[in-house]
């Protein structure tokens, strides 16, 4: 029985390239119930031209990681480029670009159903702490947070604002130095759900105010921290 309450998408990966080969599985998924395809980044007039071919018309873009990474001064992806800050207007112009080549390959935008934003989205420490104490925007507005949220200047150890950095968990010796890398942490958190929300603003402006936005979560969702030394960090000696 097909759903109809329920847009689920597929993504199909031929074991060939033929054209035979890739309408015959687009045929047999429509069969099956299936409505909704994942369209790469990188969409084609072929592809488009074989889903429609074969019943289809709704689909899915997808991104590897929101633009300017999963944090406003990231870069890139976590393991990218050196850290940049990205403003609402790049984001906007990023996520209308990507829109536009869609429809240069003529697919309509109100038929794209969700778009899948990141792929195992996460950072890694310590780069992120680097990250933060070389913003110009986000160092000064991390200190405010750790003010609005109860944290002092005899719970960080240091003798001004202008020095506190990102509490690193080797500082975390004591209960004021405790609560500062708490708050440390979740600061990481909120700024990296705001920069989402900016990219998810876009994404429905630029294709419109119904598509679904969802990510390939892991990394642990729902931590704050995690001391692991997986994936591709490139400081797993770091203390």
């Amino acid at each position: 029985q097909q759903l109809s309450r329920f847009k689920l998408v597929n993504r199909y990966f031929p074991l060939g390239d033929s054209i035979e080969e890739i309408q015959t599985g687009y045929e047999k998924l429509i069969g099956s119930g299936w409505k909704v395809m994942a369209m790469p980044g990188d969409p084609t007039p072929r592809q488009r031209q074989l889903w429609a071919a074969a019943g289809g018309d709704e689909y899915s873009p997808a991104s590897y990681t929101p633009f300017g990474g999963h944090f406003p001064f990231d870069g890139g992806w976590p393991g990218g480029p050196a850290a940049s800050e990205v403003t609402q207007a790049q984001i906007n112009t990023y996520w209308s670009g990507e829109a536009a080549a869609y429809v240069s390959d003529g697919f309509t935008l109100t038929k794209a159903i969700k778009l899948g934003i990141a792929d195992e989205p996460g950072g890694y420490y310590p780069r992120l702490y680097s990250m933060l104490e070389a913003s110009v925007t986000y160092l000064p507005d991390y200190r405010t947070y750790l003010q609005t949220n109860g944290v002092t200047l005899a719970d960080t150890g240091a003798a001004a604002w202008g020095d506190v950095l990102p509490a690193r968990p080797n500082q975390a010796t004591t209960a004021g130095k405790r609560k500062w890398f708490y708050w440390t942490c979740r600061y990481y958190a909120k700024i990296s759900a705001d920069h989402w929300k900016n990219n998810i603003t876009a994404i429905k402006s630029a294709y419109h105010a119904n598509i679904k936005v969802y990510a390939n979560l892991n990394n642990w969702q729902g931590y704050f921290y995690n001391w692991s030394t997986f994936g591709n960090n490139p400081d797993v000696a770091d203390p």
